[in-house]
């Protein structure tokens, strides 16, 4: 066997930690980076907050249509701070209940889940105490007569039944479809349960329009999440005849460099003190560098995808047009995967709403005529479809489909099925009022 020696050239890429860094800056969502920048202002004395708020920059713009300034801003969701424990304990303070009653109805409302079902069997709660039934029960029952109506029920049909014992409603046909025909009823199967209590459809849906207004879940409206915060990134902004596409500077932190820092960087005799100092220099650099690097990508793409969506800026949600994310990074000359990172969990407030930039990357169909058109249109052309037909007669997937043929959308039953149900939009027999 002989040994010999060769050479070849090979291509290969090597990802820095400054080039790793950048990347992960890219991909963070504003909240992500405002954490990021914090951790870095108390690791690196050289990066420094600003106190003032920093005006945003505008910038590149594109003439579309005159928007009100008061469409801009979405209402912000206070919640209430209360929980269901200690609202219901507020009302059970004021009902001079015996002490043996009063630790009974604690133990029931802290035996509710956040449904306001009771989790706890009554046989569970008389072992725990030592008490009788019927005093768990009397427990209960004032529980029950709290509000919100329905809570300690065990399970959906009593805590709709308490709420029609609350509300005084009395009709026998209501507290009997509760009862046993809530399926039927989520079925859409009117007909049959009409044919059952040997009555007309009609009743059956004026019944069960009554029920659609109970509250199968008492407990959700005092909800201890956490709301969760979504910061724009972006700005899509009418001036009167242009419309403006500019960072919203206002989500990050503004940061600035300690020049304190750099002259006892440039005055200190320590080659370690000074040592330690370049590098902290040249580390707080590079982060304000790579947020920058952020902001001009960002802005670039976002760019790229409105000129794009022109007719979403003219028009709205039901015009976004079709593109992917490799024909913005052909159009900027860029590798897909930054396109990916830079749309990654970033938003763009507009007239209509806040939207994710990923939104505005959708699949297309084929038309008649060769043109396509995005799956949004397409949805939102089946949400008209379905807000403009007869409610008593309402259209079934199949109608829809020969509908949009008819339009020259080549569309399967199947798809219109499909992008119903994203919509959350019923099926035909659920959707059908008498």
């Amino acid at each position: 066997m002989e040994l010999a020696l060769t050479s070849a050239q090979h291509q290969k890429l090597s990802i820095t930690p400054q080039l790793r860094q950048s990347m992960e800056i890219l991909h963070m969502s504003s909240l992500d980076l405002s954490e990021y920048i914090r951790e870095h202002t108390a690791d690196n004395p050289f990066i420094e907050i600003n106190a003032d708020p920093y005006k945003a920059k505008f910038g590149p713009s594109m003439k579309y249509r005159s928007l009100s300034p008061n469409e801009w801003w979405l209402n912000r969701n206070h919640k209430t701070e209360s929980t269901l424990e200690s609202a219901l304990l507020e009302q059970v303070k004021y009902l001079n209940l015996d002490k043996v009653t009063f630790e009974l109805c604690t133990l029931v409302i802290g035996s509710l889940d956040e449904r306001g079902y009771l989790l706890q069997q009554k046989e569970w709660i008389v072992e725990r105490l030592g008490v009788s039934i019927e005093q768990v029960n009397h427990a209960v029952q004032i529980i029950q007569s709290l509000e919100p109506y329905g809570l300690a029920a065990s399970s959906l049909e009593e805590c709709l039944l308490i709420q029609l014992d609350q509300l005084g409603d009395t009709d026998t046909l209501i507290r009997d479809l509760v009862r046993y025909d809530l399926m039927s009823i989520a079925k859409g199967k009117i007909q049959q349960l009409a044919k059952k209590y040997a009555t007309d459809a009609a009743d059956i849906q004026q019944r069960i329009d009554r029920i659609s207004k109970l509250n199968p879940k008492p407990g959700s409206i005092f909800n201890n999440e956490n709301p969760h915060y979504i910061i724009p990134d972006l700005v899509l902004k009418n001036t009167g005849h242009t419309i403006q596409l500019f960072i919203e500077e206002q989500s990050l932190p503004q940061l600035s460099l300690n020049t304190y820092y750099l002259d006892m960087m440039k005055q200190n005799d320590s080659k370690e003190v000074s040592g330690y100092l370049k590098k902290r220099w040249q580390a707080a650099k590079w982060v304000m560098q790579c947020i920058d690097q952020r902001k001009m990508t960002l802005l670039r793409v976002a760019g790229v995808i409105f000129e794009r969506q022109s007719e979403f800026c003219r028009k709205g949600p039901s015009f976004i047009q079709s593109i992917s994310m490799k024909q913005v990074a052909d159009m900027l000359d860029i590798h897909e995967s930054t396109v990916s990172r830079a749309v990654n969990n970033k938003y763009v407030m507009t007239p209509w709403g806040l939207y994710e930039l990923k939104h505005f990357f959708t699949s297309s169909i084929k038309q008649s005529d060769g043109e396509s058109v995005s799956a949004v249109q397409m949805k939102e052309r089946i949400r008209e479809i379905i807000r403009q037909e007869n409610k008593s007669a309402p259209l079934s997937d199949q109608k829809i489909a020969e509908y949009l043929q008819k339009e020259g959308l080549t569309i399967s039953r199947r798809t219109v099925t499909k992008y119903r149900e994203d919509l959350n939009i019923l099926s035909t027999a659920q959707r059908k009022k008498y």
